[in-house]
């Protein structure tokens, strides 16, 4: 009622004058405000679209970027050493380390890639969604602003980080293929368990949640989507993927084999 009053009003009475319209013939049950002002439905619709996104949409950028890493881990280390040409990698002049760093970089800027093009996607999915249906996955409206994208990325690329160095310990830690596909597979069940979860939650996130790899990155993202998020929050789940990241990094990059 106030924002009728002190700008909607007003602003129905300047439009006229200002867009050259004569609106002496108009009657006034045909003077809407989506037809002077179409930012409106997009706020009106943002609200709760980011609300239905946070739900879904945080599980699927995980989802898929893990998706990624672990395909390409497994055809850049495992294939390579299945192959053999890990082991000529490595009596070249190049130090060890320099191979597997170069490995690690080319997985993660691809892997981040993708992730971006796939967020993009959901992005112009949701624009495109119309109808709107109450059972769609991604509903129409879905919109961010640059420090909730910037957040999310961050996030997300701490993730990123923590998901290879994972994937390239299991793989050098066992030797037959099955055994590495199979152990490589137990996250990936373990996100799309909770893929259902999250959109079946009604409570709240707490403190340890933000203590979890990979699970404080889902949450974090959701409640930077509703926005929600606590800067402290955040902090904590990058220093939390960070500390885990360099923990594994260590043991991988301390063995002497590789082959």
């Amino acid at each position: 009622l106030q924002l009728q009053n002190d700008i909607l009003d007003n602003y129905f009475d300047a439009y006229p004058d200002l867009a050259g319209i004569d609106t002496s013939n108009i009657p006034d049950s045909q003077t809407e405000i989506n037809s002077f002002n179409p930012v409106t439905k997009i706020l009106m619709n943002r609200v709760q679209a980011n609300s239905r996104a946070g739900r879904i949409v945080p599980q699927i950028i995980v989802l898929m970027m893990y998706y990624c890493i672990y395909a390409l881990s497994l055809d850049i280390f495992a294939g390579d050493r299945e192959r053999g040409f890990l082991t000529k990698l490595i009596m070249t002049p190049v130090s060890k380390k320099t191979i597997i760093w170069g490995k690690l970089i080319t997985i993660g800027v691809m892997s981040l890639a993708s992730t971006v093009i796939i967020f993009l996607m959901m992005f112009l999915a949701s624009w495109l969604n119309f109808s709107n249906d109450a059972l769609s996955l991604i509903p129409f409206g879905m919109l961010y602003l640059p420090g909730q994208l910037i957040k999310i990325f961050i996030v997300a690329l701490s993730s990123g980080i923590l998901m290879i160095s994972i994937c390239v310990w299991i793989i050098f830690e066992l030797r037959k293929p099955e055994d590495i596909t199979i152990n490589l597979q137990i996250p990936l069940v373990t996100i799309l368990v909770e893929l259902f979860a999250f959109m079946l939650r009604i409570d709240k996130t707490i403190f340890i949640e933000y203590l979890l790899p990979i699970h404080n990155t889902m949450t974090s993202i959701q409640t930077i989507m509703l926005s929600s998020d606590k800067t402290i929050y955040l902090v904590l789940t990058v220093i939390t993927n960070t500390l885990y990241t360099s923990l594994i990094l260590n043991d991988v990059l301390k063995k002497e084999d590789y082959k």
